[in-house]
């Protein structure tokens, strides 16, 4: 594998009342952002 594959860190996640730690990327926390953005979006409309 190449260097850009290799995960450049470790980020906690919270699902359903649980923290996770894993594996991260950069681009990866822009896509997760991303997807919190439009749940949060949703969230407030209800």
């Amino acid at each position: 594998m190449g260097r850009l594959a290799e995960a450049l860190g470790t980020a906690d996640f919270t699902l359903r009342s649980e923290t996770i730690t894993a594996l991260a990327q950069p681009h990866r926390f822009y896509l997760l952002q991303r997807v919190q953005d439009v749940f949060a979006k949703l969230s407030d409309e209800k």
